[in-house]
């Protein structure tokens, strides 16, 4: 079984839905595949996703202080495409962007396996299809199994791809984005067809963080690697694979999930990956449910408002069931910092932090209903006091829930660097406030 997977960079579940209409080939894959409504990535940055797909931990660059130093980074475990390699798989790893900065570059290229050779940059989206293309049909004479791993970063609001530039309204500028990635991936889509290699192979498309459009804060005019709110980390992942059933689950995954179950589908021979900790991704047919997922902005160790993080707050989050909370450090620019709770399936967008509907103990915990002014049905018919209840039970158990995950990466952080930079920390007196946006 071969397999391609394509990185939907920039693009979130909402802005997916949004602008189906000018990806009509990857919605007719996604009507063919297995989909998953509840996927989360496990890092709001492109950098950092990119490793904890690759490794199958969410760890991987928390020992650093910064992101300049990323590309040092020595991982004991196996990155997922040398694994593939190891099995007899030819790899190529492409990349599409304009401009792709050259400490990305450097950073992207140090993380792929030197023994799958070198992860290919281009800024013309029709060089690195027919790289692609060209790869296809090498393998297809050769006969041995591939991997490639497809990203065009055409969704990206940073990307200066002419067919952009082109275009007259801030609304067209990002339609035509999401249009030039659908039309690359549709080129490689094609070829495998034309191959007769889609039988015979898995695909997998994955968002592997989202887009954030200044709904809180202007952060200097970032939309990604910001706090993980629903617009950054609640991203897309289908899969397509002949024969297999179609529609959309609910079982929740993450990105670091995709490597063991990847691995699982493509040697279901092979013993099923464990989990060594909380950082580390589980198989989707291991048997055991995920029921929470972790996301984060900066490394656990890295300097917040500094450097390549300069303006951000450190950010961590938990999501489950229908509830996020959101953990913010005192840093950056984005006001202060303390606690979010949000429904994510009401508020997708994350505009209502319900934290301020509560009375709150010194230590954070909410122990009552406080607003006696909302009095309308609009409100009243649907938060009965007994959901009220329910929701003061399962954030106290989300907050214990993710410092318990904080202390864990923090630990294995400082295991990795030596002791070194503990200044950078995060605040446990977070944990005892609601947070007050600017």
């Amino acid at each position: 079984m071969n397999l391609v997977v394509f990185a939907l960079e920039g693009v979130s579940q909402m802005l997916f839905w949004q602008y189906r209409e000018a990806m009509p080939l990857l919605w007719d894959l996604h009507s063919r595949s297995a989909s998953f409504r509840r996927f989360y990535t496990n890092s709001t940055s492109a950098l950092a996703s990119f490793h904890d797909f690759a490794y199958g931990d969410s760890s991987i660059l928390d020992h650093h202080a910064a992101y300049a130093d990323a590309s040092l980074s020595q991982p004991e475990q196996e990155n997922f495409f040398a694994a593939m390699a190891r099995h007899g798989y030819e790899t190529l790893g492409l990349m599409r962007g304009s401009p792709i900065p050259e400490y990305a570059r450097a950073n992207f290229c140090g993380a792929w396996p030197r023994e799958c050779g070198t992860l290919r940059c281009h800024g013309d989206s029709g060089e690195c299809c027919a790289e692609a293309e060209a790869f296809l049909e090498r393998t297809a004479l050769s006969g041995k199994p591939f991997v490639l791993y497809f990203t065009e970063r055409s969704a990206r609001l940073d990307d200066a791809h002419p067919e952009k530039l082109a275009a007259d309204t801030f609304h067209g500028r990002i339609e035509k984005g999401y249009a030039i990635l659908d039309r690359s991936i549709g080129r490689v889509v094609h070829k495998l067809t034309e191959l007769n290699l889609l039988a015979d192979t898995m695909i997998v498309c994955f968002g592997p963080y989202g887009t954030d459009p200044w709904r809180h804060g202007v952060n200097l005019g970032r939309v990604h690697a910001l706090e993980p709110y629903a617009d950054l980390n609640w991203t897309p992942l289908f899969i397509f694979r002949n024969g297999q059933d179609v529609g959309i689950t609910d079982r929740m995954l993450c990105v670091i999930d995709l490597k063991p179950t990847m691995q699982q589908m493509l040697f279901p021979g092979e013993p099923t990956p464990q989990p060594t900790t909380v950082l580390s991704g589980v198989s989707a047919f291991s048997g055991s449910l995920r029921q929470a997922a972790f996301c984060q902005n900066l490394f656990a160790l890295e300097r917040e408002n500094a450097g390549a993080a300069l303006g951000l707050v450190k950010s961590y989050s938990i999501v489950a069931g229908d509830r996020r909370l959101v953990a913010s450090s005192t840093g950056g620019i984005s006001g202060e910092g303390g606690l979010e709770l949000y429904l994510d399936f009401h508020d997708s967008g994350n505009g209502r932090n319900f934290l301020d509907f509560f009375k709150h103990d010194s230590q954070g915990g909410i122990v009552s209903f406080g607003k006696t002014d909302i009095v309308h049905p609009h409100f009243t018919m649907s938060f009965k006091p007994n959901l009220a209840l329910e929701m003061m039970h399962s954030y106290n158990q989300m907050r214990k829930q993710l410092a318990g995950y904080i202390m864990a990466k923090e630990r294995a952080a400082l295991e990795k660097s030596g002791g070194r930079h503990q200044e950078n920390l995060f605040p446990v007196d977070v944990f005892k406030y609601a947070r007050k946006r600017k």
